[in-house]
């Protein structure tokens, strides 16, 4: 009958220990299942976890307060007295993550995780009050935040884990206000010549103007999801178009890009013109150049090497710099 009974509790521990998966996230939770449930994550948004703050007695852990990197934050227990807390940094992730039980399984005894920046985040009641020490999946080690019970103190704790990724990277890119936007361009004088005709006859010269034009391109995010994942923009850039009244904002190539560039290019213009005999031609090339900023959304689509397909919305702001062609004036 003891066996039985022993199996049964083995059965039942091995149940909670084991993490619960969909296709993209992993959660794994140890404590036991009353009180009421909590979650805050970047499930819906792509935000990650940012910092977590634990307070603990001398038999469990009684509260955790955690941000994410939107700003967002919660606080589940009862938070008192002193606290120990770690400041995950930009890009900064998982690299293994171990929680324990109390000595009675009934909460939470201890937080034990290392990161991708040699740190390392340690909090446990004493020897006496440990329970069982359970090795959690992390799955990519992306972090989105946690879930789990809570009272007046923390019943149960779980951290949420994206899967593993193949490659991630950010679609359908749009700007709302492109065909409205009127860009403001500053002309740069580049060079000037003077050209005297002292023959009887009309002559052709030849004015070459090289220079160098350094563009910079950035799309910025508004919840910082930037600061969580590596990917590349499949995106189109603004760039100056000549019209009748000025300058207007076309698309160029959709290309990928990184989410920060910056690109120097140095070409050379040509023009030729005529000089009618005993006249003089003075000669200005001049080049323009604009500031943009646009707001943009896309799509971030995360692959998981096991086939599963994330999208979250992002917007932001794109901000870079566009060119006009040389223009000669006489």
């Amino acid at each position: 009958m003891t066996e039985v009974i022993l199996h049964c509790f083995q059965q039942l521990l091995i149940r909670q220990i084991r993490p619960k998966r969909n296709m993209s996230t992993i959660v794994q939770k140890v404590g036991n299942t009353k009180g009421k449930a909590f979650s805050l994550s970047g499930t819906e948004n792509g935000v990650a976890l940012n910092k977590v703050r634990v307070w603990m007695t001398q038999s469990r852990v009684v509260s955790i307060k955690v941000w994410l990197t939107d700003g967002s934050a919660g606080v589940f227990g009862t938070s008192q007295g002193p606290y120990k807390e770690f400041q995950f940094g930009n890009g900064e992730k998982f690299t293994s993550l171990t929680l324990w039980r109390t000595s009675d399984g009934s909460h939470v005894g201890g937080i034990h995780f290392k990161t991708n920046r040699d740190q390392e985040f340690l909090t446990k009641v004493p020897d006496s009050h440990l329970g069982q020490e359970v090795t959690m999946d992390i799955g990519s080690g992306i972090c989105l935040g946690v879930t789990g019970t809570y009272y007046w103190d923390l019943n149960s704790l779980g951290f949420i884990f994206l899967q593993s990724i193949q490659y991630s990277q950010v679609v359908k890119v749009m700007y709302p206000t492109l065909s409205g936007a009127i860009p403001k361009v500053e002309m740069e004088e580049k060079k000037t010549m003077t050209y005297d005709n002292d023959s009887g006859e009309e002559q052709e010269y030849r004015m070459d103007v090289t220079t160098k034009c350094t563009k910079t391109s950035e799309w910025s995010m508004t919840n910082g999801i930037n600061k969580t994942f590596a990917f590349k923009m499949k995106a189109a850039i603004p760039e100056l178009e000549k019209t009748p009244d000025g300058y207007n904002l076309v698309l160029g190539p959709e290309e990928f890009r990184t989410v920060c560039f910056e690109e120097s290019v140095t070409r050379t213009f040509t023009e030729k013109f005529k000089v009618k005999p005993g006249q003089t031609k003075h000669i200005t090339a001049e080049m323009g150049k604009a500031y943009i900023q646009l707001p943009y959304h896309g799509v971030l689509e995360i692959i998981f090497k096991g086939g599963a397909k994330m999208e979250i919305s992002i917007r932001g702001i794109y901000t870079g710099t566009a060119y006009t062609d040389m223009i000669f004036k006489e």
